[in-house]
């Protein structure tokens, strides 16, 4: 997924992602997709901030 760094999506996918491009940057979208043409890939991994029990347990501390 490629994303404009807008909304929640830093955080998301965090600050360093190579998954956020200034989607007002046309050039940096055209480099950023040849770069993954040509195999450089960001590698997803979780993320446990959203992690189903990370969640609920977050939100029982705070309903405490």
């Amino acid at each position: 997924m490629l994303a404009h760094d807008f909304g929640a999506a830093s955080e998301v996918l965090g600050k360093e992602s190579d998954q956020l491009v200034d989607a007002n940057d046309p050039e940096a979208v055209i480099k950023k997709l040849e770069k993954w043409v040509a195999g450089n890939r960001p590698q997803v991994t979780l993320n446990e901030t959203f992690r189903q029990s990370t969640v609920v347990s977050k939100w029982l501390e705070l309903l405490a």
